[in-house]
């Protein structure tokens, strides 16, 4: 049996098993394996690699052949499902570039739009980006009030929309109330929470 002790600590090697006097600890089977690894080398300096092959690889070259051999059936199942597929019932495959081309998303009409002001996106491009969605309403949503320039993104985010940062208390908002044209509008902050 190999325990090896220190301090307070007690490791036994063959249960993978750390101890405080009397108490197990249980930090994880690849904690203890690095304890042990260091402990079985002391005052030596081992390397990323060593500890890596001992403590991921290893356990999982052991158990290995049968995940290989898993994913080699699985593999080849998956092939002779697609040929079977492809000459039995006459079906087609497109070219991965075909797949791999991502197509526009249609959300749908848009008819209120939250847009954060004062990020990465500047006011121009945050303009452009409201006039694809042609929504009804844009609420504007700065995304630190006190940082500076947060007035100037505001006003400019506002002279691109055609309006005035005024801002209101509440917004209520119904279909019917709903404006024809696209408007601006900015809520007055309830405080940080």
């Amino acid at each position: 049996m190999s325990l090896y002790q220190f301090g307070p600590f007690e490791l036994d090697a063959e249960q993978l098993l750390l101890c405080v006097g009397d108490v197990p600890v249980a930090p994880g089977p690849k904690v203890v394996e690095t304890l042990l690894a260091l402990l079985e080398h002391p005052g030596e300096v081992l390397s990323k690699t060593a500890l890596l092959d001992r403590v991921l690889w290893r356990p999982l070259r052991r158990r290995g052949t049968g995940l290989i051999a898993m994913l080699v059936v699985s593999i080849g199942l998956s092939l002779f499902v697609r040929y079977v597929f492809l000459y039995q019932f006459g079906g087609r495959t497109r070219p991965f570039k075909d797949y791999a081309v991502q197509r526009a998303w249609n959300i749908g009409p848009v008819d209120i739009a939250c847009v954060p002001i004062g990020g990465p996106l500047s006011a121009t491009k945050t303009a452009e980006l409201i006039a694809q969605l042609d929504p009804r309403i844009v609420v504007a949503m700065p995304l630190d009030e006190d940082a500076p320039g947060m007035g100037d993104a505001l006003a400019k985010f506002f002279h691109e929309m055609g309006g005035e940062p005024t801002p209101q208390p509440r917004l209520s908002v119904t279909m019917s109330s709903l404006p024809a044209e696209t408007t601006a509008v900015l809520l007055e902050s309830r405080g940080k929470s």
